[in-house]
């Protein structure tokens, strides 16, 4: 599977085109640890337009009681505008009953959230 990736570089767009990699996950294994009011939700393969509705599920049925809410990002390797969707909505719902922290994005992931200025308005790491 081919995809284009596109990013403003501060002087133009920069236009990657880019293969999956063989044994490159298709789909995004969560992996969910709640120790009180505290959630951890590990993140591992691709978040994308089909792993978003995975994980907006997972959320709506987790998230009623959690005052922390993290997100381990230590495995994800892609995101797309769906993705970066659903963790902008979770942040909305942790601003009114907790907090939120993105934590151990890898180098390409916090690209993304550098671009769309997410690292302004979100705690991440």
């Amino acid at each position: 599977m081919a995809f284009l990736r596109n990013w403003w570089n501060g002087s133009g767009w920069i236009r990657r085109h880019n293969k999956k990699q063989k044994g490159e996950q298709e789909t995004m294994e969560i992996t969910k640890n709640r120790e009180g009011g505290k959630l951890t939700i590990a993140l591992d393969g691709r978040l994308d337009t089909i792993t978003s509705q995975q994980l907006e599920k997972e959320l709506r049925t987790s998230i009623d009681g959690v005052t922390d809410l993290v997100f381990d990002l230590e495995k994800l390797s892609y995101i797309t505008s769906a993705g970066l969707r659903v963790l902008s909505v979770a942040q909305k719902v942790m601003n009114r009953q907790g907090h939120l922290a993105i934590i151990h994005s890898q180098p390409d992931v916090m690209e993304v959230f550098d671009v769309t200025g997410l690292t302004d308005v979100m705690e991440i790491s």
